[in-house]
């Protein structure tokens, strides 16, 4: 009950979409409407008190290094911790790191460069840049305008955006101010509930005009142990301060990466849940997470 007494609101909103209590909650949840002036004070989270005088613009941030440097600066320390963390020692972020940095380039002299274009395609949709903003979750951790912002910056430079099964606004919300033939994918974990996959499909499948893929991630079968997100919820629940969680839902679960994978389905095998899919749609599916040639074998045998 660390919220018990205090406004709430700021801690609720950035991981659920707007609607999200409205869907779910009967009428007789409903008690009555919270004077905010009776509340105490939030604390304010030990990134937020930097001044914007501290801050590099952006047009001085030259590499992702230095994004990533000024980035630890900005954000709070929840939201720090949840982008950049990985599972365990997070072994394999280094790798994933490491081999990128080996791939070498061969050089090639005496090519006409005078005129060259960046443009690519995908799924036979053309883009102006060969790169694309992944399915991150909750946006609203990092900036208020979340995943609408994100769509705003990518029309603006006809760049792809994965909308995150977890995003922090919803489906419509995100795609309502789109540029003109500005398009999306969408990323899907199954849920344990497959009724409420099924819905969210339905929903993608009305914003076919600007949604024009579903991207199934496959290497998600259970939530990661990430530490450095889950030593923010600790400090949330220090030990030793005589207070002690009263159930179970009060107790330290894990930090964001846990909450999100929550009803996620861990029983996904290839022999159904293709067919499942394809049965719910007729979009293009990519399966996202294959990490081995034998899956992708695989994934090619049971192909709709």
């Amino acid at each position: 009950m660390r919220l018990a007494g205090r406004d709430a609101t700021e801690d609720f909103d950035v991981v659920h979409p707007k609607g999200t209590l409205e869907q779910n909650l009967p009428a007789e949840a409903y008690l009555g409407t919270v004077v905010l002036d009776i509340l105490s004070a939030q604390e304010t989270d030990s990134n937020s008190s930097d001044s914007a005088s501290k801050m590099v613009p952006f047009d001085q941030l030259l590499s992702i290094a230095d994004l990533e440097k000024e980035a630890s600066k900005r954000l709070k320390d929840k939201a720090w911790s949840y982008y950049y963390s990985a599972s365990d020692d997070e072994i394999s972020k280094r790798w994933n790191s490491e081999s990128y940095r080996a791939i070498l380039m061969r050089p090639r002299v005496f090519c006409d460069v005078e005129t060259v274009s960046t443009e690519v395609k995908l799924l036979d949709i053309s883009f102006k840049l060969p790169i694309f903003i992944a399915p991150a979750a909750i946006g609203r951790l990092v900036d208020e305008s979340g995943e609408c912002g994100i769509s705003e910056a990518c029309g603006a430079h006809s760049v792809l955006q994965i909308i995150s099964n977890n995003a922090s606004y919803s489906l419509e919300d995100i795609v309502e101010n789109s540029a003109p033939g500005q398009v999306y994918g969408f990323q899907l974990y199954v849920q344990t509930d497959r009724r409420k996959s099924e819905d969210m499909i339905q929903r993608v499948n009305k914003l076919r005009h600007k949604i024009k893929f579903i991207v199934l991630t496959v290497d998600a079968p259970t939530p990661g142990k990430r530490e450095q997100d889950e030593s923010i919820k600790n400090k949330e629940y220090p030990s030793g301060n005589g207070v002690k969680p009263t159930t179970a839902l009060e107790a330290p679960a894990g930090g964001i990466g846990k909450a999100l994978f929550a009803g996620t389905s861990g029983s996904l095998v290839w022999g159904k849940i293709l067919s499942w899919l394809s049965a719910h749609t007729d979009l293009p599916i990519v399966i996202k997470g294959i990490q081995t040639h034998e899956d992708a074998c695989i994934a090619v045998r049971y192909a709709p």
